[in-house]
């Protein structure tokens, strides 16, 4: 098990090395996502004329059909049993599944945009932030969110502990 600060149960001292890098994504990710909706929402309403509403609805549409896929594909991705035999599997695991929904999760987003600008409907970019927001809250390497993985890895049969297997092997 990893060293935790008993009191917020969390990873302290090196078990946080990876999970740092994991958050450094995810507000990397935020960071450009929120410049990006700033920018686009300017240049959304700068576009004349917008789009006609019906134009609008159906770009908005389009973003809420790419986003629903996303989460079905997400959902289908993560139903596959991890490779837990070793803790480099573990490890390998957990960065490809955070970086599989950071990038979707992303990519939705930046269809929202493109859909605002296109249209000159700030609105719509709304739509892809929906799509951004929830995978996020999700995937954030909370102690809550990583006992969450813990226990699913465990019903697995995983043998392996997941803050252990993220700390680096010379800090053990």
């Amino acid at each position: 098990m990893a060293p935790t600060d008993a009191a917020a149960g969390s990873p302290t001292g090196p078990a946080r090395d990876r999970i740092r890098q994991a958050w450094a994504w995810l507000v990397g990710a935020t960071a450009f996502v929120a410049v990006e909706t700033v920018a686009m929402v300017v240049v959304a309403l700068g576009v004349e004329p917008p789009a006609p509403p019906g134009v609008q609805l159906l770009t908005a549409a389009g973003v809420a059909v790419v986003g629903s896929a996303t989460v079905v594909a997400r959902a289908r991705f993560l139903r596959a049993p991890w490779r837990v035999d070793t803790e480099a599997n573990l490890v390998a695991g957990y960065l490809a599944r955070f970086a599989f929904q950071l990038v979707f999760a992303v990519g939705v987003a930046n269809i929202g945009f493109a859909g605002a600008v296109i249209t000159g409907a700030w609105w719509i970019a709304a739509a892809g932030l929906v799509f951004y927001v929830a995978p996020v809250l999700r995937i954030a390497p909370t102690s809550s969110n990583l006992a969450t993985l813990q226990a699913g890895l465990d019903a697995q049969g995983c043998r392996l502990d997941l803050l252990t297997a993220l700390r680096p092997a010379g800090d053990r």
